[in-house]
């Protein structure tokens, strides 16, 4: 099935990931953008289906083997140069402009300096880490990856990994969004958890759900719920 969005000027013909993957080109190869060559092969290649429930979100969190591995700030500039404008992926730009003046500290080896201009509410620490690569036919790739930060141990406290995605459609980044993550925030006597899980079908469609939980003196204050269902296509993350 295709989507058209029809303005006054023109008409604008945008194609889900199942007409990608039955068209038959002439490429065989889906094409990379040149300034994520020397990054690619950190990506492992994975299934079309990916998913990430609770569990499995925890897990990979606390196990630090299934981190992947890291990514420079260079990669993740050019992986974040057309973020999504959802409620859940801006406000990976706090973090993320932590995650570049941190990288640029270590690469420097001027990391303990970094780390003696800390005030509480200031990110500590900040890394991201490639996880997997989906690509839908000759054409089309999601590039998954983390980004993790953690502030200055003293209250308010906070912590999170927040699982990206980004869209490869040729040779060029399309879109990135936040497909899943979790983060904790304490700041006596409240106490806040957040998980945002996500379930990608083998036809490109995105399902993400949203929970979130506050506390005051361990009694829930709070309880949210959302859901958000995307298509993955060669123009970005459409909503449905």
């Amino acid at each position: 099935m295709s989507l058209i969005l029809i303005s006054c000027r023109q008409a604008v013909k945008k194609t889900n990931v199942s007409d990608v993957v039955k068209k038959q080109t002439v490429q065989k190869q889906i094409e990379y953008p040149l300034e994520l060559k020397q990054c690619l092969a950190l990506f492992p290649n994975t299934p079309l289906s990916y998913s990430l429930d609770s569990a499995s979100l925890s897990y990979m969190i606390k196990e630090s083997s299934k981190k992947g591995k890291k990514l420079n700030s260079t990669d993740v500039k050019f992986l974040t140069q057309k973020m999504n404008r959802d409620e859940l992926t801006q406000p990976n730009y706090y973090y993320l402009n932590d995650f570049y003046k941190i990288d640029q500290y270590k690469k420097k080896g001027k990391y303990n300096l970094y780390l003696d201009s800390l005030d509480i509410g200031m990110t500590q620490d900040a890394n991201c880490y490639a996880m997997a690569k989906l690509e839908y036919g000759d054409s089309l790739a999601l590039l998954i990856w983390r980004l993790d930060y953690s502030s200055f141990a003293a209250c308010p406290f906070y912590s999170g990994t927040h699982i990206m995605g980004t869209i490869i459609y040729g040779g060029k980044v399309k879109r990135t969004m936040q497909l899943a993550g979790y983060e904790s925030a304490m700041d006596p006597p409240m106490d806040s958890e957040t998980y945002q899980l996500v379930n990608i079908s083998k036809s490109g469609i995105i399902d993400r759900s949203l929970y979130i939980n506050v506390l005051e003196e361990d009694q829930i204050v709070e309880n949210v719920k959302h859901f958000y269902i995307n298509r993955l296509t060669t123009q970005g993350f459409i909503k449905m």
